[in-house]
């Protein structure tokens, strides 16, 4: 709630007044968890991404724990997979709309290609044996 010169003062202490007598009638004793949950909670703007994100995770790790309330250390490792996530997403709909090619001078034709490409060519990648080759005799070698 932010308060201006602009603000009605007394509908603003309805306001608190209200808000105490829905966290007396939630049950809730107040603890350090439940106490820093709620700034934490409060302190994310409604209706962005982040906090969306947030709640949906919440929601799903209370219905995994019988809905009992959740530690603090709890709600600080939801917002941080909760921001890495959006972060991700904003990532990728970055590089969605990022140029996938960029205008440059046609490159000039120095030297010529030093292998001839044939569409009946096989090629593989050679490397090292794992095991030794057997001897060979010290007879004529043909190359294939």
């Amino acid at each position: 709630i932010n308060i201006s010169l602009e603000s009605n003062i007394p509908a603003l202490a309805t306001i608190y007044r209200n808000a105490y007598a829905d966290f007396l009638e939630s049950g809730l004793e107040l603890n350090e968890d439940n106490f820093l949950g709620l700034l934490l909670q409060s302190s994310i703007r409604n209706n962005t991404d982040l906090r969306n994100e947030f709640d949906n995770r919440v929601d799903t790790v209370l219905s995994w724990n019988q809905d009992r309330p959740l530690s603090f250390n709890r709600l600080i490792n939801i917002l941080i997979s909760s921001q890495q996530r959006v972060n991700d997403r904003l990532g990728d709909q970055r590089q969605e709309t990022a140029p996938v090619a960029y205008n440059t001078e046609a490159p000039t034709q120095d030297r010529q290609d030093s292998i001839i490409s044939h569409p009946d060519n096989i090629y593989a990648q050679a490397a090292r044996p794992s095991r030794p080759l057997p001897n060979r005799s010290s007879g004529a070698r043909a190359c294939f």
